[in-house]
């Protein structure tokens, strides 16, 4: 064979796995970038089967829904899977351990005070409002998503209380109702001032479902 038809051989072997290499990298490239997508509609695909399940002895005639927010400031999206006004989750995704997490799992909300949660958009803050004996006390909760959990950013609780606990019996008896506003940061009285310096102000949106089966079937495509 001729030297020249031999390095002709050779560089056509080389260039094609070349091209093999490449081709197989993009794939790779590609799977890693659709296994959030992956996971996600699994969950989906399960939350869906469980809705149908439930809507033979259905306590709300709402069904699930569902919604992709940005609560960290990472490049892959939470998914949020509700019931309105009964519980939401919110699941992550971690790239390295190519896996999803419940990070809320059926929070319940819509009773007992309780209003919702709310986040920052890629700020990895969570707001919720609670309340007991019909609003005489009022919870703050300000939560980080930390280790695939939604953990809290004080060590104690914030409150504020609209009575005077004359008996400190810790809730409001019938003459201790009055006007007056105190705020705690867990046993502790602080003044108003300090109270709001624990706040954490930004533009909050509510983590709710958006959208129906359907639709987040053909986001997650």
């Amino acid at each position: 064979m001729k030297k020249n038809s031999l390095k002709m051989i050779m560089m056509t072997t080389m260039m094609l796995m070349f091209v093999g290499c490449m081709a197989s990298t993009t794939s790779v490239q590609a799977a890693t970038k659709k296994t959030w997508k992956t996971e996600y509609m699994k969950i989906v695909k399960k939350m869906n089967k469980e809705d149908q399940a439930r809507e033979k002895n259905a306590y709300s005639n709402n069904e699930y829904t569902y919604d992709l927010i940005y609560f960290n400031n990472d490049k892959t999206p939470e998914l949020v899977v509700g019931l309105d006004g009964y519980w939401v989750s919110m699941y992550t995704f971690d790239a390295k351990k190519k896996k999803a997490y419940a990070v809320m799992d059926q929070w319940g909300y819509g009773a007992c005070g309780n209003v919702g949660y709310e986040y920052i958009p890629k700020k990895n803050t969570l707001r919720n409002y609670n309340s007991d004996f019909a609003g005489a006390i009022r919870y703050v909760y300000f939560g980080k998503m930390k280790n695939h959990k939604i953990v809290s950013y004080y060590k104690n609780s914030l409150k504020m209380v609209f009575f005077t606990d004359k008996n400190n019996n810790g809730y409001p008896d019938e003459d201790e109702y009055d006007e007056s506003e105190s705020y705690y940061y867990g046993d502790k009285k602080v003044s108003s001032k300090k109270f709001d310096s624990y706040m954490k102000e930004g533009k909050y949106k509510p983590i709710i479902g958006k959208m129906s089966y359907k639709k987040i079937k053909n986001k997650l495509k």
